[in-house]
């Protein structure tokens, strides 16, 4: 399509932390970047390459959440993954408060 410059899916799930259920966005790691202006507090959008977990910056804040910090999750049933926080972001809109990138095989 004429003036297309970039295209990337993106997917929302619930995911658990602890007990507590969050809504979590997937974004390409490539591509989200490009279509997302994600304006980054600590870290960098590139943790997204490496699988770990982007955060609001409030969310981050509120819940005392820090860089680095491993954060056991799960996203379907009991399964049970950690992911480190990889970057706080301030997010311009409420469509997301945690990103992290999707396995475009599932």
């Amino acid at each position: 399509m004429p003036g297309v410059v970039a295209v990337s899916g993106i997917r929302t799930a619930r995911w658990h932390l602890g007990t507590v259920g969050k809504d979590v966005t997937g974004i390409d790691p490539v591509g989200g970047p490009q279509i997302l202006t994600l304006h980054m507090v600590t870290g960098s959008s590139a943790a997204l390459g490496r699988g770990e977990v982007l955060v609001d910056n409030t969310v981050a804040k509120n819940d005392h959440y820090r860089l680095g910090q491993i954060l056991p999750h799960g996203l379907r049933g009991d399964g049970r993954a950690a992911g480190r926080i990889g970057g706080t972001m301030k997010a311009k809109t409420s469509f997301f408060s945690l990103a992290t990138t999707w396995d475009r095989t599932s």
